[in-house]
């Protein structure tokens, strides 16, 4: 492919994304609950109800919100919020409780200063300056010092093993991406203009949930 990105591919071949998105979906569900890794109470403890408690950004068919739903005690219309292209969101498998919303994450985020915005492998599938991009976006709508951004992804060695490196040139001959360190996120953190608080790992797992705001 020249000239489009692989999945701006995918979005002109509705059976070839139909399978991507169930390959996520089976993926996801295969690996410990981010709600596992994560203390997601506080979250709930810091919620508002003026403003939604979870926003999934690029969350696919909703797997990962579905698992903070069901945290949660009849949850409102309006705390979970999951956005994708309008092609994935309207197929996707959501309690009615939860609000589905098609969303470029290239563009500016919708969702103003809710308690946290999720992204899960969403960034790891963008070059470096793609990536900040999304963030930015986000940064931009989260309420500074209140806001957080969690980022729920795989963070490689500084000496990566065999299978980070066959992940790594993967990345890159697919998506022109690249598998990151603990430095390359924080970088990529930081160049969107938000402050990086936690790193939340899960023992013996590279997926980790990096946890940032915004401080001004």
């Amino acid at each position: 492919m020249h000239g489009i990105s692989r999945f701006d591919d995918l979005k002109q071949h509705p059976a070839d994304m139909a399978i991507f998105q169930a390959v996520m979906t089976a993926s996801a569900t295969s690996k410990m609950p981010w709600t596992n890794v994560f203390p997601t109470n506080e979250l709930v403890d810091a919620s508002r109800l003026d403003v939604p408690l979870l926003v999934d950004v690029g969350g696919g068919a909703g797997h990962d919100i579905e698992m903070l739903r069901k945290r949660l005690i009849e949850p409102r219309p309006g705390t979970l919020v999951l956005q994708d292209s309008a092609a994935v969101v309207e197929k996707a498998a959501v309690h009615e409780s939860v609000t589905t919303m098609a969303h470029d994450f290239f563009e500016e985020q919708p969702v103003k200063g809710a308690t946290a915005y999720y992204l899960h492998t969403v960034l790891h599938d963008w070059p470096e300056a793609r990536a900040i991009a999304i963030l930015s976006h986000i940064a931009a709508a989260a309420e500074p010092h209140y806001s957080r951004i969690l980022i729920h992804e795989t963070v490689v060695a500084e000496t990566p093993s065999a299978l980070d490196t066959t992940s790594d040139l993967q990345m890159m001959m697919v998506l022109s991406s690249s598998e990151r360190t603990e430095g390359a996120w924080r970088a990529i953190v930081a160049a969107a203009g938000l402050t990086t608080v936690k790193i939340w790992r899960a023992p013996g797992n590279a997926e980790c949930i990096i946890e940032a705001i915004r401080k001004g």
